[in-house]
């Protein structure tokens, strides 16, 4: 958490006086989506709209410190509000909207324990997500829902007249990070963590006055909500926003965007790099031209070489120049950005033997040609007050290649989880992000996750969805499941594993309950498995107290030949 001679070093205390400084002059441009047609914002329109919309919240019972949720899609009711929302003194907390065309019960699900957690005074969204929500009952008790609709009238109304000016040790964002059948753990980032962390990642690509910004990552993920708007409004670009829903159907708008709008900056998680190399018809790319893109951003997901090579091999002919894509690494909990690579310069992979690190987790140098080995990407050295260490299992630092937990610590930090009597902290006050990793020449290489946390598309997938959904399964043992994913450098992809327990032994009912586990997964926690593991009773690792050990469960499944194993989807 800052204090204050780190204060005192930042440019401003929070976004809102960057904004304030900066207002005039440069646009957030809106492509048409769910919010309605393409449009443009001025940063004055969008002050003097958080202004409106502050009183709106005021009128709602906000007051300093209390949480409004936001479950809006990209557009302007929701930039009111998360502007708004500070005006008046509170955290803004973005989640995700109802899918449509599929069941509501994991979204709802989810949403009431983030909502219980939360306890917000306020939730805005849209008419059709309000009227959705309203099966949640006695749990929105006391909740004031406001609409897009009511944002947008109010917004439109008045001067700039701010009624708040937060305070850099504020909370400013809450940013939960995990799902519905366990604890819903929300990130508490202050104003100064935000402001900390967008001047430290502009400094580490040398932020410049004529940068023009495009994002289409979805607003109430950390990396849309911080890397891709708030990291342009700080930094005074002109913003190209799409609609992530708009992306998805047509994938190419965002080299099409970048192309018109000649922009310089542009942040994405591997996938998205993976399908625009690989999935986009040529007739798309007619007159793409991407030769002032200058930087791309590449995280929140395992990175592979495959990508990158796949990616700058198409679109060189495009205009892509040489050293664009900049691996990185971060979480939530640090707000946004751990790590940087160094610009101008290629990824850098380190060939190394799998053996070796999952035996010995030692990362011991390979040559490309040789049996059994794997790149692992650099994700570049830590950002301006960040430092990174590797621990062993004994809280001990280890030296470069040993394979431990990644630990960070610095002004980025959050002040801690939400209303949560557990927290990811050492006892000398490192955060223990729970991924795995090691160090080389003072920079890291990220091999894995320890952590429960599994990413898959950008979004985050806490297990006990996924396990909850296994263990309905008439033939599973209750209580005995566990979710979790699996990087397999080697072939350039990550798994998500569902382990099992039954007693069932006939080969043709176990076949049935595998597809049942899967049908059931995708059912009830939205999410596709690509293995499930049948289990002998006993074989899940559990703690003393009955807690699910899943890293456990991960190496035992890594050494061990189960007697089924079945690939689903892959």
């Amino acid at each position: 958490m800052l204090i204050g001679e780190e204060i005192q070093k930042l440019p401003y205390r929070t976004v809102l006086e960057a904004v304030q400084s900066e207002a005039s002059g440069k646009f957030i441009h809106l492509a048409a989506g769910s919010h309605g047609a393409a449009c443009a914002m001025s940063r004055d329109e969008l002050l003097t709209g958080a202004c409106q919309t502050a009183r709106l919240l005021r009128e709602k019972g906000v007051e300093p410190g209390e949480r409004v949720l936001l479950v809006l899609p990209t557009g302007k009711p929701f930039l009111w509000s998360v502007f708004g929302t500070w005006y008046a003194g509170g955290a803004v907390v973005p989640l995700a909207c109802p899918p449509s065309g599929t069941s509501l019960e994991p979204y709802l699900r989810k949403l009431a324990a983030i909502i219980r957690t939360a306890n917000p005074r306020v939730i805005v969204g849209m008419s059709g997500s309000l009227a959705a929500l309203s099966e949640l009952g006695a749990v929105l008790s006391g909740v004031q829902l406001v609409s897009d609709a009511a944002i947008t009238a109010q917004a439109v109304m008045g001067d700039y007249a701010p009624l708040h000016e937060p305070q850099a040790v504020d909370v400013a964002h809450i940013q939960f990070t995990s799902g519905s059948t366990g604890f819903p753990r929300g990130a508490c980032i202050t104003h100064g963590n935000l402001v900390a962390n967008l001047h430290a990642v502009g400094v580490a690509i040398k932020v410049m006055d004529d940068d023009s910004f495009v994002s289409w990552l979805p607003v109430h993920h950390d990396m849309g909500f911080i890397g891709g708007l708030l990291f342009a409004l700080f930094h005074n670009g002109n913003l190209h926003l799409i609609p992530t829903e708009t992306f998805l159907r047509n994938p190419a708008l965002w080299l099409q965007v970048i192309t018109a709008a000649q922009a310089t900056l542009s942040p994405a998680p591997p996938f998205a790099y993976d399908l625009l190399a690989s999935r986009v018809r040529a007739d798309r790319l007619e007159g793409v031209n991407l030769s002032t893109w200058r930087h791309a951003w590449i995280g929140a997901e395992p990175i592979f070489l495959d990508t990158l090579n796949t990616f700058n091999d198409r679109f060189r002919a495009y205009g892509l120049r040489e050293n664009v894509l900049h691996p990185c690494y971060g979480l939530a909990e640090a707000t946004l950005a751990v790590t940087h690579t160094a610009l101008n310069t290629p990824p850098k992979a380190e060939w190394i033997k799998l053996n070796s690190l999952r035996s010995a987790r030692y990362a011991e140098s390979a040559s490309p040609n040789d049996p059994g080995v794997a790149p692992i990407i650099s994700c570049g050295t830590p950002i301006t007050d960040t430092q990174v260490h590797i621990v062993g299992e004994d809280g001990a630092h280890l030296a470069d290649r040993r394979q431990g937990r990644v630990l960070v610590r610095g002004t980025s930090v959050m002040r801690g989880y939400l209303d949560q009597a557990e927290q990811p902290f050492t006892s000398d006050g490192w955060l223990d992000t729970g991924d795995l990793g090691f160090m080389l020449d003072g920079e890291l290489y990220v091999t894995g996750r320890a952590k429960d946390l599994i990413i898959r598309g950008g979004a985050n997938i806490h297990p006990q969805d996924i396990e909850h959904a296994a263990q309905s399964v008439a033939g599973v043992r209750l209580g005995r499941t566990a979710a979790f994913s699996i990087v397999k450098h080697d072939e350039s992809r990550e798994e998500i594993i569902v382990v099992v327990e039954t007693k069932e032994r006939d080969k043709a009912k176990r076949a049935a309950l595998i597809d049942e586990v899967m049908r059931e997964v995708i059912r009830q926690a939205g999410v596709r498995a690509d293995r499930v593991e049948l289990a002998p009773p006993g074989f899940i690792p559990k703690t003393t107290s009955g807690k699910t050990q899943r890293s456990l469960c991960r190496d035992k499944l890594l050494r061990v030949a189960l007697t089924t194993k079945t690939e689903i989807g892959g």
